[in-house]
């Protein structure tokens, strides 16, 4: 999940090695928490949200493949 979660989030942004993913795992749900650069963070977010929103689709229907309940949170 978590390289997942960095090649998705990393490819978005410009200063990839500034990605930081923390995951948490009780049981079948998992908690993807990213923070990355500041000066991408309208990059991750996009324009209404929709960039992250679709981040969120991915990460859920990634989850659900592996029998995961997944949530994500953008922390910056």
């Amino acid at each position: 999940m978590e390289k997942f979660a960095a090649f998705v989030i990393g490819s978005l942004v410009s200063k990839p090695d500034k990605v930081q993913i923390e995951i948490r795992t009780r049981g079948n749900e998992v908690l993807v928490m990213s923070s990355v650069d500041p000066t991408d963070v309208a990059r991750v977010i996009g324009k209404s949200g929709q960039t992250i929103k679709s981040i969120k689709a991915l990460l859920r229907a990634y989850g659900t493949k592996h029998k995961q309940i997944v949530t994500f949170e953008f922390i910056n």
